[in-house]
């Protein structure tokens, strides 16, 4: 009967085949065991070791353990705990924490306050005053929220300190606490992720502080908006995309340690700080602080939505002999709109193997050394985005001088304030709701190249594809 050396939720019996008797699959395991320097980490939710044996047909499927079996593995001084009967029908923590993060990606807002919604007086129709916009509101945090510290369980599970927690104090890993589950970590590890975390774009572009100032910063995020159903809390805001950038830092940093204790190569899907081995065990150059300056050339901007996908803003460097190729996320559009043909001084992170690329880049002196040129400009031009919220305002007295509408605009991950001032320009709303996906054109004031504001408007359609 053969046998088959498994990582719970993951079969390796690509990389060591199966074993035609129990003892090859133990002496397999052994050397799983001698590769983790003698101590195979317990996974947090099976309780079992991360590689374990598991008996199979002639198909592959997984059968039980005959008494026969469980006799002989016990005459091999084989922990039970590694022996599998059944592979979980469940998902790791780095497994969830991933499904949660790109979900989250989709999330259309950056972030949420709820300011004012407990004014008696404010009669408006607001979107977050409504029970639907509450709701939505509140779930698109507490998603935000529980997905950062999902992914940190994952670290915390990949380096095997769920289950080593668990004891006579009961499993201290279940918390919300984020400070709590970094004291989980050992020194060495802590020091390594605050290393690690000084060269990622989540410093580099969201969160310009120290990782332990992160976690200060979003230490009870969670429990504020998970009990926040009375909406009494003192802070009502909450950034969306800084916690997402601080779970894909996270996410980024598992993969790479996974990668580093477990004999399986492992393809990282995260890269947002410089990891100290590549796929093939070797060492990578580390990150350091370079300085651009000269004439871009050429901005790509990729297509689709995604707001986390890449920018490239190639660059003729006045200090290389090559191009230089600056990165920004597609969401920062002040970052690289109209950017082309202009003069840049930029700063960022690159590696000696990669030093074409600028990634985490920052503009200098705030444009202070670009062409000066008015911060507001407007121009006639068509919107293309989702009804955030719809809302009349009333007049010093009473009749109703203004209709607005707000856009999600699509192109530039704003929100557009749409004005509508006459009947003439009201009747254009009829059979506009909430949610709905529209085409707009009219008179559009820009600042620093993003819409902010439209009046005159002189088409509404709705989009049916």
């Amino acid at each position: 009967m053969p046998y088959v050396v498994f990582m719970p939720f993951s079969v390796c019996s690509e990389v060591h085949e199966s074993h035609s008797r129990l003892e090859d699959a133990a002496a397999c395991l052994a050397e799983m065991t001698r590769l983790y320097s003698g101590d195979i980490p317990l996974h947090p939710v099976t309780q079992k070791y991360v590689y374990a044996i598991a008996a199979v047909d002639k198909n592959d499927k997984q059968i039980d353990f005959s008494d026969a079996e469980k006799t002989q593995a016990a005459q091999l001084n084989l922990d039970p705990k590694s022996l599998i009967t059944r592979v979980p029908r469940i998902t790791t923590f780095s497994h969830i924490a991933k499904m949660y993060y790109e979900a989250s990606k989709l999330i259309p807002i950056a972030s949420i306050n709820l300011e004012g919604i407990l004014d008696s007086k404010n009669e408006g129709r607001h979107f977050w005053t409504t029970d639907a916009g509450i709701g939505q509101a509140l779930a698109y945090a507490q998603q935000a929220a529980f997905t950062l510290e999902l992914s940190f369980k994952a670290l915390l599970e990949v380096l095997g300190k769920l289950a080593e927690t668990d004891g006579d104090q009961g499993q201290r890993w279940r918390t919300h606490n984020l400070l709590g589950l970094f004291k989980l970590l050992p020194d060495e590890e802590r020091r390594r992720l605050e290393q690690w975390w000084n060269h990622s774009d989540a410093k580099g572009t969201h969160f310009n502080g120290t990782f332990r100032e992160f976690l200060s910063y979003s230490n009870k995020v969670y429990t504020t908006w998970r009990y926040i159903a009375d909406l009494r809390s003192a802070d009502l805001s909450i950034s969306i995309q800084i916690l997402l950038s601080g779970a894909a830092f996270l996410l980024s940093s598992s993969d790479s340690l996974l990668e580093e204790r477990s004999p399986i190569k492992v393809q990282s899907t995260f890269t947002t700080h410089a990891e100290s081995i590549d796929a093939s065990g070797d060492p990578i150059p580390p990150t350091k602080e370079a300085f651009v300056e000269g004439r871009v050339r050429s901005v790509r901007v990729p297509e689709g939505f995604d707001p986390f996908s890449i920018v490239e803003v190639i660059i003729d460097s006045d200090h290389h002999q090559y191009d230089v190729t600056a990165q920004f996320y597609k969401r920062n559009v002040k970052d690289y709109y109209g950017l082309e043909g202009k003069r840049v001084r930029l700063t960022g992170y690159t590696r000696e193997d990669e030093s074409h690329l600028l990634k985490g880049s920052q503009h200098l002196d705030h444009w202070e050394e670009l062409p000066k040129e008015p911060s507001y400009v407007s121009e006639d031009r068509t919107l293309r985005g989702s009804v955030y919220d719809l809302k009349a305002s009333p007049g010093p007295f009473g009749p109703i001088t203004k209709f607005n509408l707000v856009l999600y605009d699509k192109t530039f991950f704003t929100l557009v304030e749409c004005f509508f001032l006459t009947d003439e320009e009201r009747e254009k709303l009829k059979g506009v709701s909430l949610g709905d996906e529209i085409m707009i054109s009219g008179c559009v004031t820009l600042l620093d190249g993003e819409p902010v504001i439209l009046v005159r408007p002189d088409l509404v359609e709705q989009v049916t594809e």
